[in-house]
């Protein structure tokens, strides 16, 4: 995926997280995010109807649901965060800068940063993340330590 000259970003998503409203954009193109029943939000787009997630405070977990399948992260603040998506593993990495790098392998798979706006600007390389990569933003985004991850 991502190397030293490689091409540009598989897709940028953005996460924002407020009081009232959550914001999804992907390409420039605003999603709904639905609230819904115990802390579930749903990301609602054309490719076929709503995936939901959720970030679990208590047990420090994102959950995220939809046709493609199910998916549990487990975040694990002494050591880096692995998860198992479509048979690829990945490793989420954080550094004090306030990036964050999920890695498949030893590739990048997507890079994001926490801007002076309160945004979360990701961008994607692998296309295995590609059908959950909003709701991945998204629950990493509703996560309030997320710089600390490891």
């Amino acid at each position: 995926y991502l190397s030293t000259g490689s091409i540009l970003p598989f897709m940028t998503v953005e996460a924002k997280i407020g009081w009232f409203r959550h914001r999804v954009i992907a390409e420039g193109v605003e999603y709904p995010v639905v609230s819904g029943r115990r802390g579930w939000l749903s990301v609602v787009d054309s490719r076929g109807g709503a995936t939901r997630v959720r970030y679990d405070g208590l047990r420090d977990r994102i959950h995220i649901e939809g046709p493609d399948g199910s998916l549990e992260i487990r975040i694990r603040s002494l050591r880096d965060t692995t998860f198992q998506w479509r048979g690829h593993v990945y490793r989420i990495a954080s550094k004090l800068s306030g990036r964050i790098i999920i890695y498949e392998d030893e590739r990048v798979a997507a890079e994001g940063k926490l801007t002076s706006s309160g945004r979360w600007v990701f961008e994607f390389f692998s296309p295995t993340l590609r059908s959950i990569e909003r709701e991945l933003v998204l629950g990493l985004a509703m996560r309030p330590s997320m710089m600390f991850l490891t």
